[in-house]
């Protein structure tokens, strides 16, 4: 791990899926119908407050959701690969893995 100290790591799969994709194959891997929600980023922000999160841990993830509703978050990397020394699993391949944390 020493290796990578100090080092930006992009983690990413081996595709690339909007937030509406990712809710549907959620869906497949616990056999019902899930859908995203298109949050306006104001209302994003007022409900992590009203939850008791860090003001400051709001703004940041209201900063990488504009990012991501912008495209900047729409790359595929190798850093897994590096990291990990074998390919980055499919959404799918995690979301069946995992189904039973979304049941």
């Amino acid at each position: 791990m020493d290796d990578h100290a100090g080092s930006v790591l992009t983690l990413t799969g081996p595709e690339l899926l909007s937030v509406p994709d990712q809710a549907a194959i959620l869906g497949e891997a616990v056999g019902r119908r899930v859908t995203a929600a298109d949050v306006p980023l104001e209302v994003y922000r007022e409900q992590m407050l009203a939850a008791g999160v860090d003001p400051a841990f709001a703004e940041i993830a209201v900063n990488g959701s504009r990012l991501v509703a912008q495209g900047g978050n729409a790359v595929i990397s190798e850093d897994v690969a590096r990291v990990l020394g074998r390919a980055p699993r499919a959404f799918s391949a995690w979301a069946h893995d995992h189904r039973s944390a979304f049941a």
